[in-house]
């Protein structure tokens, strides 16, 4: 059903985090749409998804509480995640201490 499959994803997510970790890699995850698209997702037509906004947001706080060596931000579509991933790139792991949504959200990133 709807909800084991997105245990199962959820379960998925955390173990490929778990690995990096072990493997001392920093993630940046890096969402193509804007945070308010992503608040309110399940109000906008072009998105799809059998999760609610509510499950969504624990899953992610709980990843964020759970692993300093990730991040997750939103970018206001592609053009911007590009532009975004880029900086991002070209930081030299600056990023590593910086809020990059906060960065965005400033427009210094």
């Amino acid at each position: 059903d709807a909800i084991s499959s997105l245990i199962r994803g959820y379960k998925r997510i955390d173990m490929e985090i778990e690995r990096a970790a072990k493997s001392n890699i920093y993630l940046i995850f890096l969402v193509e749409e804007s945070i308010k698209n992503a608040l309110n997702f399940n109000y906008l037509p072009h998105i799809h998804s059998k999760a609610n906004p509510k499950f969504l947001w624990h899953n992610i706080r709980e990843l964020l509480q759970k692993y300093k060596h990730i991040q997750i931000c939103f970018a206001d579509g592609r053009k911007e995640a590009a532009r975004i991933t880029k900086r991002i790139l070209f930081s030299n792991g600056v990023v590593k201490d910086i809020d990059i949504q906060l960065a965005i959200d400033l427009g210094v990133l």
